[in-house]
């Protein structure tokens, strides 16, 4: 692994031993379970101010938070939210927003449809948000033309989609994209050293089972209208779509998980943070 990925792997390790945790940080989600009720952030947790707001005053209002380095550096976009349920995904971009990059600019997006997260579903009053991404086509509702906005409007060198699924990739465990990272075809290469990484330094030495060693997924090329593949058909850069499992494992690890594989991959192309 790159010297800088495997420093931002251990050190995430670190950082989340810290981090400021959710309520219910230690609740164990099973395959079929949904995420408790909650508000977009929860009740007690630290709550930033938006550095900018989309869609405010209606219904679909959310924050986009800018962290940027007084260093010269690449652009990151990271999106969370889309499915409503899928907490960890949220509380992991939640803890990159807390963090400066030493050099560049990281733009996040924690609750992409608050609307699913409202309502504790997967998908919020607009459908499936994560199926609104049609590439070389304009996205198919108001929600995801401005966060398209955004994300053009940062002109990003790598961008991230994160989720939690109900499984495991490729297992006959449990049915689902789970403990696997899905990168675009320019993202591969981070993606394989990542993986290494997480496998080496957090599902090898814990007590789960080689079923949770994550995997590389398909490549994000354009293919399906989902955001990810936007990252790789419509912007040709390095990208992943990111899934942790809610089988049988603790929200604190699908966040530790899920933190860390996005950290590996800023490091790998030159975005770091001090831990």
């Amino acid at each position: 692994m790159k010297l800088a990925g495997a420093t931002a792997l251990a050190g995430a390790a670190s950082q989340s031993a810290t981090a400021k945790q959710p309520p219910e940080a230690n609740q164990s989600v099973a395959a079929d379970e949904s995420c408790p009720a909650r508000s977009p952030i929860p009740d007690g947790v630290w709550t930033p101010t938006p550095d900018e707001t989309i869609l405010p005053d209606t219904k679909f209002e959310t924050g986009v938070y800018v962290r940027e380095a007084k260093r010269d550096g690449p652009t990151a976009v990271v999106v969370a939210g889309q499915h409503g349920f899928e907490r960890s995904a949220q509380d992991a971009a939640m803890r990159l927003v807390s963090l400066t990059p030493k050099q560049g600019k990281l733009v996040v997006i924690p609750h992409a449809d608050v609307t699913a997260i409202h309502g504790h579903s997967y998908s919020g009053d607009l459908g499936n948000l994560n199926r609104h991404w049609p590439t070389g086509e304009e996205p198919k509702s108001e929600l995801a033309r401005e966060l398209w906005s955004v994300i053009e409007e940062c002109d990003p060198d790598v961008a991230f989609d994160l989720h939690d699924s109900k499984g495991i990739y490729g297992s006959d465990l449990a049915d689902g994209v789970g403990q696997a990272i899905f990168p675009t075809p320019e993202g591969v290469d981070a993606a394989s050293e990542v993986i290494d990484g997480l496998n080496d330094h957090y599902i090898g030495p814990s007590e789960y089972s080689d079923e949770y060693l994550f995997t590389q997924g398909n490549e994000q090329s354009g293919s399906n209208p989902l955001l990810s593949h936007t990252f790789g058909g419509d912007l040709e850069i390095p990208g992943w779509l990111i899934e942790t499992t809610r089988y049988e494992t603790s929200l604190t690890d699908r966040v530790t998980w899920c933190f860390a594989a996005t950290v590996g991959c800023l490091a790998y192309h030159g975005l770091e943070f001090d831990f």
